[in-house]
């Protein structure tokens, strides 16, 4: 049974490599293996999304596209600005209390707590909701407003 209805899923990029190895810091080893058993978690839990949308570093652009080829979303993967580690949050907010609909974000910290907490309306998340890497959040809309649905790792 697919999970459906206004979900937003927000993952954290996967284990990227130190700057110093490599400029662009593209995924490790690692960080693309606990990513790809993420997708494959999500893919049995019949997770459905609309688009899968990523900060322009190579590293979210690459976990962005591991999820993808397990979750198929209907409107593809785009890179999108606005969602860098310091980027401001309101435009994405907006955004998303716009369209209410099933979309991933693929980002970064702490940008992607500040985002969470503002869906949330001031809940008290930045010690409740981590965000490893190869980790996400799902939150649903609901008539009173976003709820925390759950999240991986727990």
């Amino acid at each position: 049974m697919a999970i459906l209805g206004n979900r937003v899923y927000l993952v954290r990029h996967g284990e990227a490599r130190p700057k110093t190895e490599h400029i662009d810091r593209p995924l490790t080893k690692s960080g693309r293996a606990t990513t790809d058993a993420l997708g494959e978690t999500l893919y049995k839990m019949a997770v459905r999304v609309e688009e899968i949308r990523h900060s322009f570093k190579l590293r979210a652009e690459q976990t962005a596209y591991i999820l993808a080829a397990y979750l198929e979303p209907i409107a593809g993967v785009h890179e999108v600005a606005g969602l860098l580690p310091n980027d401001p949050i309101e435009p994405v907010v907006d955004t998303i209390n716009a369209e209410k609909t099933n979309i991933m974000y693929v980002g970064h910290l702490p940008f992607l707590g500040y985002l969470a907490e503002a869906l949330l309306e001031g809940e008290p998340v930045h010690d409740v909701i981590e965000f490893p890497t190869s980790g996400i959040v799902c939150l649903e809309y609901k008539e009173q407003g976003w709820e925390f649905q759950w999240r991986i790792p727990e």
